[in-house]
């Protein structure tokens, strides 16, 4: 007797299967139904909108004198915006890139989560070099999805928010092709003191050596500082 298989009987279990093949950080950010409360969270990532729920208790504890240069990059941005002119950013630092691009990622979330436009953000280091996989690991960690383009000079695609173009990060010096090279405000986070030609404004956010060794502690101050500073601009 020729026995016969019912073909519909196995059509779930092969989408179960399926599914759990998919990486469960990728599922995690399928899910653009967000609840009608949370409209705003639909700009970003659920994970990193969490992310961003959790630190806002921790804008009280923003030290005075780096409120102080949060307010000088809000002025630099409100002067440009008051001359119809983009602000330009380029985040600096001699020796660490990994505080440049930590501070390139969260200032381009910060800054589409409240909608402020007419801003661009950029990363250099004086080494250059290639992008420090830790780093690229501590943003998945929040709810970032990276993917790497092997072609050329390591650049990593950073996706953030639903229908929104990738930020492309890479590790840059600053007179490279791909850093502004005039009209821009340089934001130094570390205690060196360059000499960036066509730069219109200075402003020191450094940051401490144990901050430099702890990736999660330097993320965790510069994403916090990032989102202060555009919740200031949007307020």
């Amino acid at each position: 007797m020729t026995a016969h298989f019912n073909r519909n009987i196995y059509q779930p279990l092969f989408f179960l299967l399926l599914i759990s093949l998919i990486p469960s950080k990728l599922m995690a950010q399928a899910n653009q139904h967000m609840t009608v409360e949370d409209i705003k969270g639909k700009r970003i990532y659920p994970i990193i909108y969490n992310h961003y729920k959790d630190i806002i208790p921790a804008y009280d504890q923003v030290e005075g004198y780096r409120r102080t240069s949060l307010k000088q990059m809000a002025q630099y941005f409100r002067t440009k915006q008051a001359n119809n002119l983009p602000a330009r950013f380029l985040f600096y630092t001699d020796q660490d890139p990994q505080l440049t691009q930590l501070a390139l990622a969260w200032a381009t979330v910060a800054a589409h989560y409240f909608k402020i436009k007419q801003v661009s953000f950029y990363a250099a280091s004086e080494t250059g070099g290639s992008i420090d996989h830790e780093t690229i690991k501590v943003l998945e960690k929040m709810g970032f999805i990276a993917y790497k383009d092997e072609y050329g000079r390591p650049i990593y695609q950073l996706h953030y928010g639903y229908q929104q173009a990738p930020l492309k990060i890479t590790s840059l010096r600053p007179n490279e092709k791909g850093v502004p090279h005039q009209d821009f405000c340089t934001v130094i986070l570390d205690n060196s003191s360059p000499y960036l030609k066509g730069a219109d404004r200075v402003i020191h956010l450094p940051y401490e050596d144990r901050q430099v060794e702890n990736l999660t502690l330097a993320n965790q101050r510069i994403s916090t500082e990032m989102f202060l500073l555009f919740k200031h601009l949007r307020d």
